[in-house]
């Protein structure tokens, strides 16, 4: 039998961990849509139309942003402990396979749990807002200002327009490396570090767009996205920058993967770490 992987073998591996804590992982879920559904009840469906689609994109990135740390190193923390590690490392599977059961419980499960649960909130509150009975100063007010009464569902292409979405993807394989790296208050030093990296890269960011474009300012530079900078001498407008294409896509797709696969391999070489 392959050493590495066995379908069966990791069968029985997630069979077992839902066994033994199916309980837990399934309070943990409902907490999870219950957050969801009152986070979004009270603060996004309760705005105007036109800022509705404004006030979901805010949600969703701010609830994923808190809790899906929070779930992961609840997930991944029992390695750190001593008593529940060992059980686990003792478990007839191979490193590969603990490794790739953690990151689908703590990464995939709960990335199909999120958007599912969101998009499920989403149908009863489009319903709710394209049903929903206005006074007469909201109609007028509706009415004064040109805003539609009734609204789509929530277009999920909106997040991938914005650099937002590449903290997103890069969330998961952070929190667990720092789970497994940081075996005291994972949570606390993993934001320490993450807002200290988060900064730092703009910091940097600017101080290279500074470098590269002279006497132009920076207004505006995310790092790996378009450059809103301006020059008093030329202009009192700015101007949007961008690196030439594919060469742009190349650079953000390369850095991110690498980061990635960076993360997720300081994870699984610190799990093999805590087996030794």
């Amino acid at each position: 039998m392959n050493q590495t992987f066995a379908s069966a073998r990791f069968g029985r591996l997630l069979r077992k961990y839902w066994q033994e804590d199916k309980a837990g992982l399934t309070a943990a879920l409902g907490t999870l849509f219950a957050t969801q559904a009152a986070t979004m009840f009270f603060l996004g469906y309760s705005a105007y139309p036109d800022s509705l689609q404004a006030n979901r994109a805010i949600g969703f990135l701010s609830l994923s942003l808190i809790i899906w740390p929070l779930f992961t190193v609840a997930i991944a923390s029992v390695y750190n402990k001593r008593d529940q590690g060992l059980s686990l490392f003792m478990v007839p599977a191979s490193l590969f396979e603990k490794w790739l059961q953690l990151w689908l419980v703590s990464g995939l499960l709960f990335m199909v749990c999120f958007v599912g649960f969101f998009s499920l909130i989403d149908v009863f509150g489009t319903y709710y807002i394209n049903h929903k009975t206005w006074s007469a100063e909201e109609l007028s007010y509706l009415s004064k200002n040109n805003i539609p009464r009734t609204v789509e569902l929530f277009d999920y292409a909106d997040l991938l327009r914005t650099p937002i979405w590449a903290v997103w993807v890069l969330l998961h394989p952070f929190s667990l490396a720092a789970t497994l790296l940081f075996r005291k208050y994972p949570l606390i030093v993993g934001v320490g570090v993450g807002m200290t990296l988060f900064g730092g890269s703009f910091i940097l960011n600017n101080q290279l767009v500074n470098v590269l474009l002279d006497d132009a300012r920076p207004f505006q530079a995310f790092p790996f996205a378009d450059v809103w900078a301006y020059n008093n001498k030329l202009s009192v407008h700015g101007h949007y920058l961008t690196l030439p294409q594919p060469i742009g896509d190349i650079i953000r797709w390369g850095v991110g993967i690498a980061a990635v696969g960076l993360l997720y391999a300081v994870a699984y070489f610190r799990l093999k770490e805590r087996e030794v």
